[in-house]
């Protein structure tokens, strides 16, 4: 037991020298120098205590397995995949749940919004993560980089979005969505539909979210846009994971890999797989209805179009959609 002691002693410090130039143990803040600790008696147990884990489960298996290292922040325009990206980082190793400031779409002045998500982000550490909806503005982006957030960003066609949220909102639920009211008073679906694109209240000319004012579709997308532009916010369309009869997009395996290079974590096809099988199945969503994409092609009547198109203006092809 002691020669094997040595032996592992000898060539493991090489092996964790190593280690920590490849994935950067111990450098950063916050990380330490993590702690290797032997756990016997016979072949027993070696563990590493770190950012990462290292393990070697005797007599002769030496694992290594990367956690996440950073907080991480899930954001969306409403609708529009929340719950699906939020579900793919729970089954990444070292996550866990932080809070939700999703009501922050519904503050105006960029300062109270600030003021809010920092109330509701607390406890940021190593592996939890966060989920909101945070309209873009400088003074938020440079606090989300400030607290060491990897941001992750989804989007969706916003023709999809419009069905999606008056789906939502009219839903037979046991609590009424706070909009429930507002939508019912314009007496059908079309109508609803209608007011999703072109606005209700103060929001056919600015962004107002609320009970009693609805954003115009072209108004409501662009308070987002700002975040497609940064080199710190991770990016992805709906649709780039999610096929349009609800299974998994050709290009889903692929966005997944960017996403893991993106959180520092391996693009190892056995958590490819995890993120597949555990993270994207519908039935983890509350808010799941249809999954699926291009809906609006048998919702949307020629009226809706023919607004969509006047109101939406050049929308669709700045996030890369087409008619």
């Amino acid at each position: 037991r002691a020669l094997l002691r040595e032996e592992l002693r000898v060539g493991l410090g090489a092996g964790l020298r190593s280690l920590r130039s490849w994935s950067g143990l111990g450098q950063g803040p916050g990380s330490g120098p993590g702690r290797l600790r032997w756990r016997g008696p016979g072949p027993g147990r070696l563990r590493w205590r770190g950012p990462g884990r290292l393990r070697w489960r005797g007599p002769g298996r030496l694992r290594w397995r990367r956690r996440l290292e950073h907080p991480v922040l899930v954001t969306s325009v409403p609708k529009s995949g929340t719950n699906l990206l939020m579900n793919m980082v729970s089954v990444l190793p070292g996550a866990h749940r932080g809070g939700d400031a999703s009501l922050a779409a519904e503050l105006h002045e960029p300062a109270e919004r600030l003021a809010y998500i920092q109330r509701r982000l607390e406890g940021i550490e190593p592996g939890a993560f966060f989920t909101g909806h945070f309209p873009f503005h400088e003074e938020i982006a440079r606090w989300v980089r400030g607290q060491g957030f990897r941001h992750l960003f989804i989007y969706r066609d916003p023709r999809d979005y419009c069905v999606s949220v008056c789906h939502y909102v009219m839903r037979d639920a046991p609590r009424r969505h706070a909009y429930h009211e507002l939508f019912s008073g314009f007496g059908s679906d079309s109508e609803r539909l209608m007011k999703v694109i072109s606005g209700y209240g103060e929001g056919r000319l600015r962004y107002r979210m609320g009970v009693d004012s609805i954003p115009n579709i072209r108004v409501h997308f662009e308070a987002y846009l700002g975040w497609l532009d940064r080199e710190d916010t991770w990016a992805v369309r709906y649709e780039d994971l999610i096929a349009p009869d609800g299974g998994l997009a050709p290009t889903a395996p692929g966005r997944i890999r960017d996403m893991l290079a993106f959180l520092g974590l391996p693009e190892s096809e056995a958590l490819v797989r995890r993120v597949i099988s555990e993270g994207m199945a519908p039935g983890r969503s509350r808010t799941f209805r249809k999954g699926g994409s291009g809906g609006w092609r048998s919702e949307l009547s020629e009226r809706h179009v023919e607004a969509f198109k006047r109101v939406a203006g050049d929308l669709l092809e700045r996030l890369g959609y087409g008619w």
